[in-house]
């Protein structure tokens, strides 16, 4: 009964997707309030960039990323390592994960990752999230590497990677923490038919169906 009212949640998911239109259709069209802290620095820049003109007072370097590992630990329940810790920012129990924020337009990576979270400031109070998911998928799209040792990728082609996934994709990220399966799955609760593309219809051993 858990996995067909997941299912038919799924179902109902994707259906609000489609009909939400094509701006709209991707898995992670998700904002994070940033904490009141935050807010002031970028509120402060905000007013910096309004009485200079043609200066910027983008944040960056260490400021940017910090801010960007804790609201990311916050909202995805992560746990952080300790600062410069090679390769990844966080863990949980998947485990690892890199994250990047930015207000700028691309991000850059020095390495491939194995998870990869993405977020953009878009304005003093919120924060978009632009990506969460595969890292060697962003590595495998990213430019050369530049002079510094980075490659860059920009946030419409990371977007791009988000809305290109299967569908069937979706349920294992709507599905994960919801709970843990142990022992043998000896049938199962579904039909193929409802099952779609996500029904394995070969068991080692076993005819198919």
């Amino acid at each position: 009964m858990i996995l067909r009212r997941c299912r038919q949640e799924w179902i109902s998911m994707n259906a609000r997707k489609k009909s939400s239109g094509a701006a709209n259709d991707r898995t992670l069209e998700r904002r994070i309030r940033l904490p009141a802290p935050v807010a002031a620095i970028f509120k402060a820049v905000a007013e910096l960039e309004a009485l200079y003109p043609g200066r910027k007072f983008t944040p960056d370097g260490h400021l940017v990323g910090s801010i960007g590992e804790v609201i990311a630990a916050e909202e995805f329940k992560l746990t952080l390592y300790p600062m410069s810790h090679e390769g990844h920012d966080a863990f949980d129990a998947a485990g690892p994960v890199q994250i990047k924020m930015t207000s700028c337009e691309s991000v850059s990576m020095y390495d491939c990752c194995i998870r990869l979270i993405v977020l953009r400031v878009v304005s003093p109070e919120e924060a978009e999230v632009v990506y969460y998911g595969s890292g060697e998928r962003v590595w495998e799209n990213a430019g050369k590497r530049q002079k510094n040792g980075q490659r860059r990728i920009s946030l419409s082609k990371l977007r791009g990677l988000v809305s290109a996934r299967k569908p069937a994709d979706d349920i294992y990220n709507f599905l994960a923490g919801k709970g843990t399966i142990t022992g043998e799955v000896v049938s199962p609760v579904l039909s193929p038919k409802e099952w779609g593309n996500l029904y394995l219809s070969r068991r080692p051993g076993r005819p198919r169906r």
